[in-house]
């Protein structure tokens, strides 16, 4: 028989010998593969006690009387009011200090006492202002009544001496009791008025 050439040997044997090759490893894949298995193993284990082991925390021991410290940047204003209601621009006594007859305690801001006073005089003024008003028209009333009784006066008396007719002498009396009765409503209303402010 005929040898088989060496080119027909290649083509049959290449796919059963990687085949042989991948099925069965050599010594050397399989120490790789398992060295590889073991590492993986060893370190899921340590991340599995380093997870599972308790955090161990040192306490602070409690302290009394530490004193308080504030840090900060910028302004610190404080404003003293009185209890008239005005601010303190200056304050020359505290609680408990020996002071002196006449000595200045504080100085209150003076913008608002001259406000309040300046208020209190246009008070004042608005007063004074609302009594005379008030005096001119109590003159202006009394002017009123007594045009019309003045009027009735000299008509009764010229009706006495009959010298005019008895009809205008009723008219004289009827215009003097309208203006009393109008006099009395005014007093009513304004008094009214003046209640109810």
């Amino acid at each position: 028989m005929l040898a088989p050439s060496p080119q027909s040997k290649t083509a049959e044997t290449p796919a059963p010998i990687i085949w042989r090759r991948l099925l069965s490893p050599s010594r050397r894949r399989v120490r790789l593969v398992s060295a590889t298995l073991l590492l993986v193993t060893v370190i899921g284990a340590a991340c599995a006690y380093i997870s599972r082991m308790p955090i161990v925390l040192k306490v602070a021991e409690l302290e009394s009387n530490v004193p308080v410290r504030v840090f900060g940047l910028g302004t610190v204003e404080a404003r003293i009011v009185s209890k008239i209601g005005f601010e303190v621009v200056e304050l020359n006594a505290d609680h408990g200090d020996v002071v002196k007859q006449g000595q200045v305690l504080a100085r209150l801001h003076a913008t608002q006492q001259e406000t309040r006073a300046a208020r209190a005089k246009a008070a004042v003024l608005s007063a004074e202002v609302a009594v005379k008003k008030a005096e001119a028209n109590v003159i202006k009333s009394r002017a009123i009544v007594t045009q019309p009784l003045e009027t009735n006066r000299r008509k009764q008396q010229l009706v006495s001496r009959q010298v005019t007719s008895a009809q205008l002498g009723e008219e004289a009396q009827r215009d003097e009791d309208v203006a009393k009765a109008e006099m009395l409503m005014k007093g009513i209303s304004s008094a009214e008025r003046s209640d109810s402010t």
